[in-house]
């Protein structure tokens, strides 16, 4: 069995989506930002200086972690802060802040364009979409906008707990969308995730109070997460909670979320569709599912095999 192990993990270490050429490592400040890339032998092989709003001072811009941890675009010298672009040299966000201002109180977020309130010494932009736990339930705000898409979730908070704040600002933060069209009616496809809620072979329906599934696929992503278990102690099975939810609209959704044990837990993805595309959009704070993690991506893209799987059974 060890034998076997061994050399599952010797071939996925091989394969391409998880093959990397070289090993980094990302420094960074008190605000997140990436200050020092070194290489494995602890030799520097970048330092970026920052100017007070993000503007980077002392090299060319390439893409990647950057500013504040946020997402570097050279073509553009934006920063893609998960909910909006924000511009460094301006020192403000190219489009109005989702949340309102708190006119009630403080009045705070009052310029809807501002950066961190004009403080970028102290403050930082967590963009207002974080995921909140009391009392036993976890509310997140959802990371995609859209008409149709509800702007939160909530649900029974996995046990064992989570902190009271995970920020959508962290560094180990990571949130993917991906999405299918197809010329089905959308409450079919939603029923049919429903029905077939996770990547798993044996999974079973979505519940309004939740179903304990093995959301483990089959092929490369099935085998990945044997030798995590094998590795990490992860559960092979990679158990999430299936809940079916209803929005005001009337519009079903599914929504999975991780439980203790899962190799990429805390996460959720939830799941519907809407204006005929069927919809997996993720978040979490698992480290293995970082965007600079090599095959991470390779993770995420299981969805799109599922919607296209709900689309096929959707009559």
């Amino acid at each position: 069995m060890r034998t076997w192990i061994a050399c599952v993990f010797l071939t996925l270490l091989n394969a391409p989506f998880l093959h990397a050429e070289e090993v980094v490592y990302y420094h960074t400040d008190a605000l997140g930002s990436v200050a020092v890339i070194t290489d494995a032998n602890r030799n520097v092989i970048e330092r970026t200086r920052y100017a007070p709003y993000g503007g980077t001072i002392n090299r060319p811009l390439h893409d990647g972690p950057g500013y504040t941890g946020h997402e570097t675009d050279a073509n553009t010298g934006f920063v893609y802060m998960q909910q909006r672009y924000y511009d460094p040299m301006l020192g403000r966000f190219l489009s109005a802040d989702p949340s309102a201002p708190d006119a009630a109180n403080t009045g705070g977020n009052f310029n809807r364009y501002w950066y961190a309130n004009n403080n970028p010494y102290r403050n930082i932009d967590p963009d207002g979409r974080d995921c909140r736990t009391s009392k036993g339930m976890t509310t997140c705000d959802i990371m995609v906008t859209g008409s149709h898409i509800p702007k939160k979730i909530s649900f029974p908070t996995p046990r064992g707990g989570l902190p009271a704040l995970l920020k959508s600002s962290a560094i180990n933060e990571h949130n993917y969308v991906r999405s299918t069209p197809h010329n089905k009616s959308d409450s079919a496809v939603q029923q049919a995730m429903i029905n077939d809620p996770t990547p798993g072979p044996n999974d079973k329906p979505a519940t309004p109070f939740g179903t304990y599934n093995d959301a483990s696929p089959g092929g490369g992503r099935g085998l990945l997460a044997e030798v995590s278990a094998a590795i990490f102690g992860d559960d092979p099975k990679s158990p999430v909670m299936s809940y079916s939810i209803k929005d005001s609209s009337g519009n079903k959704w599914e929504l999975n979320v991780t439980m203790p044990g899962h190799g990429l837990h805390f996460g959720y993805v939830l799941r519907g569709s809407v204006d005929h595309k069927a919809m997996s959009i993720g978040e979490g704070w698992a480290w293995k599912q970082m965007d600079i993690v090599p095959g991470a991506e390779y993770v995420d893209d299981v969805w799109n095999a599922q919607n296209q799987q709900n689309i096929d059974e959707a009559h």
